[in-house]
């Protein structure tokens, strides 16, 4: 099996981003100069808006959808 992150078309970085919770890995595919906006203060909604809600709480906090699902189910 080959783990080799693939750039999705459009996009020019793949980051490689490993849940906290469950230890599962996902693949983020963005434009870099669009993540060092957020990086540099945007707000990740602005700088990133072609990412869904999932990806973007992995970037910001490494914890996964399905993840943040049943810990947010827990209130």
């Amino acid at each position: 099996m080959n783990l080799d992150a693939i750039v999705a078309k459009g996009f020019d970085t793949t980051f490689s981003v490993t849940c906290r919770m469950c230890g599962c890995v996902n693949f983020v595919s963005l434009v870099e100069s669009d993540f060092e906006s957020w990086r540099n203060g945007e707000l990740i909604q602005n700088a990133l808006p072609y990412l869904n809600a999932n990806d973007r709480e992995l970037l910001q906090t490494q914890i996964c959808g399905t993840c943040f699902d049943t810990f947010s189910d827990e209130d």
